[in-house]
């Protein structure tokens, strides 16, 4: 009976969020749509319009401009010492000073009414060559044949409008300019062999689509279809250019074309230009025109959001009563996801309890699991450390024994005997059973032995500063974690040919803030960059020492790795050589030998 009443209940619940759906929600939304597309429609409708005059007027004036352009040249051209000019041989160069001087003036007016022309040059199949300008100077000596544009315009039989190209044949900085080419007509022979490259500054295009009064309007670009170049008066980024220009390819720009980038809807109108095949396109944003129509579509959604929750809070009214075990069971999952195993307390029954209850006791199997394999990681970890351990300085021993058998040849006892007391407790330090760990003050012992030893070897005293406050000397240390560098600063640092106080070991351990910093520093030879280089990958390396290189060269690896498996992330360990000391140091927290090791 309790079940057949939570059912009509819960059915009479979905019923009426249907009920009120239908009456409130979904007509909302429909409406909503059916006005924001109408209004789209409409106001792009009206911006496309404005746009496709604009375009229309700005597209009539440069190409009127261009026009005037053009015809300015036509008395140039039909001047008779112009046309006598066109049939000289390139190398008549008296006759052609003489006829140049005759027409120049034509020329240099059209420079004085068009102040955007930076040059006029003249060119022709006999070879010959001319440039006016006011502000640049032709290299004469430049080679137009080699050069893929010129080699164009000689294929130019109307007249055209250029793509941009530096102007490589001045003397100046390359300018870049767009080229308006008009071929020359001989009126003896009504052949063309000699053309006309009026140089229009590329500014002057690019001031004309980025003026003032258009940037607020759209963005103007003088767009060249066959070469997929085009002219923009501010910069746009390479992505935007790209898209455009396939959206150009794609469409073909008739009439008009539409589309999104970076959530923006653009749009853009073109008209041809005069000359050359080049097309004025204005393009501009919809977002703004579209800004008022979406606000109004986001005000109907909020309130067709807002009708839905009512809906729902009348429809299910004790649902948070519902949702508690689960959002307990959710935050469970979550503290297990960090590591925590906390148990869930709940007094629901049915099935939610029922997952609760079998959550749980998956807690207690996998706390157990991860128990188990904590300890056999550590098992590993241990071993491992005792193996890296039984490896350090194997060679200093076999070294020792081969110095002692020298001087027992010449006949040195007390030498003898005093080698053989260093090396036994050496000996003994390394492979007593005390758990890895010992004061400090056994480690400087055993560093002093050491040292004393490489003095007998080597015939000379090492200059040694300790610095470690008397209070430090109890500190708890991982055994033969110093004596390693001590080694290497001897190996690579000094020499038997230095003089006394040219090389000098210091030795420095102090606490601060809660961290143990050990410090090894030595002057003399710097490390070799080979061997800098090797000792740098092994403290980026995952496990340090793999190469070959620490096959032969196991101390400071061995040490390395036996800090970072115990200390792991906590450890902070760098080295510095330079031509005036070489410095190994690392950084841990104070040893708590009542702790489990940091996790590596």
């Amino acid at each position: 009976m309790k079940h057949l009443l939570t059912k009509m209940n819960s059915s009479l619940k979905y019923k009426l969020l249907g009920v009120l759906l239908l009456m409130s929600f979904i007509p909302i939304t429909l409406a909503s749509f059916s006005w924001y597309h109408s209004m789209t429609r409409s106001a792009i409708s009206q911006s496309s319009e404005i746009a496709d005059q604009y375009t229309r007027f700005m597209a009539e004036e440069l190409s009127s401009y261009l026009t005037e352009l053009n015809q300015a040249l036509n008395p140039l051209l039909l001047q008779p010492e112009f046309q006598s000019y066109l049939t000289l041989s390139r190398d008549n160069i008296r006759s052609q000073a003489v006829l140049a001087a005759a027409f120049r003036p034509q020329l240099q007016t059209i420079l004085q009414s068009y102040q955007e022309v930076a040059g006029i040059l003249y060119l022709d199949r006999q070879g010959k060559i001319m440039y006016d300008s006011y502000q640049n100077n032709m290299n004469y000596g430049y080679d137009f044949n080699r050069d893929s544009f010129f080699s164009e315009v000689q294929e130019v039989q109307s007249v055209v409008l250029g793509l941009s190209h530096p102007a490589s044949y001045l003397l100046e900085a390359d300018q870049i300019s767009v080229p308006l080419i008009r071929p020359v007509v001989n009126l003896r022979t009504g052949k063309v062999d000699s053309w006309l490259v009026v140089e229009i500054r590329e500014s002057f295009f690019t001031r004309l689509a980025g003026a003032e009064e258009h940037t607020d309007k759209g963005e103007i670009l003088l767009y060249h279809p066959e070469s997929g170049r085009f002219l923009a008066g501010t910069h746009i980024e390479p992505e935007f250019q790209e898209y455009i220009i396939e959206a150009f390819r794609k469409e073909g720009l008739r009439g008009g074309i539409r589309w999104s980038w970076n959530n923006g809807e653009y749009e853009a109108i073109s008209r041809d230009i005069i000359f050359g095949g080049w097309k004025l396109v204005w393009i501009y944003s919809l977002d703004p025109m579209l800004q008022g129509v979406r606000y109004s579509l986001l005000l109907t959604i909020v309130i067709a959001v807002g009708t839905l929750l009512l809906a729902l809070i009348l429809a299910f009214p004790a649902m948070d009563v519902v949702l508690q075990p689960l959002y307990r069971l959710i935050n469970g999952i979550n503290e297990l996801s960090r590591g925590i195993y906390q148990p869930i307390r709940h007094e629901t029954p049915g099935e939610i309890g029922f997952v609760i209850d079998h959550f749980n006791r998956l807690l207690i199997d996998l706390k157990d699991a991860d128990k188990q394999a904590y300890d056999a990681i550590m098992r590993e970890k241990e071993r491992e450390l005792l193996q890296l351990q039984a490896q350090t300085n194997p060679h200093l021993f076999f070294n020792t024994l081969e110095a002692i058998s020298s001087y027992a040849r010449i006949n040195q006892p007390a030498v003898v005997e005093d080698m053989i007391d260093k090396i036994s407790s050496m000996m003994r330090y390394s492979i007593r059973n005390d758990g890895g760990w010992v004061p400090l003050s056994e480690e400087i012992s055993y560093i002093h032995d050491f040292i004393r030893i490489h003095d007998y070897r080597n015939g000379a005293s090492i200059d040694v500063i300790l610095n470690i406050p008397s209070c430090g000397k109890e500190l708890e240390i991982m055994k033969l974690s110093i004596q390693p560098f001590v080694e290497n600063a001897l190996k690579y640092g000094w020499s038997s040919r230095f003089k006394e106080n040219e090389f000098q070991l210091c030795i420095s351990v102090h606490k601060q803030d809660g961290r143990l910093v050990v410090t090894v520093e030595n002057t003399g030879v710097p490390i070799d960059g080979e061997v800098m280089e090797q000792l740098q990958e092994l403290l980026v390396s995952e496990r340090g020492g793999k190469s070959s290189f620490f096959a032969r060269h196991t101390g400071i690896a061995n040490v390395y790795r036996r800090l970072r498996l115990w200390y792991g992330k906590d450890l902070e360990f760098t080295i510095e050589s330079t031509n005036t000391f070489t410095r190994f140091r690392y950084s841990a927290p104070l040893a708590d030998m009542s702790e489990e090791p940091p996790s590596a």
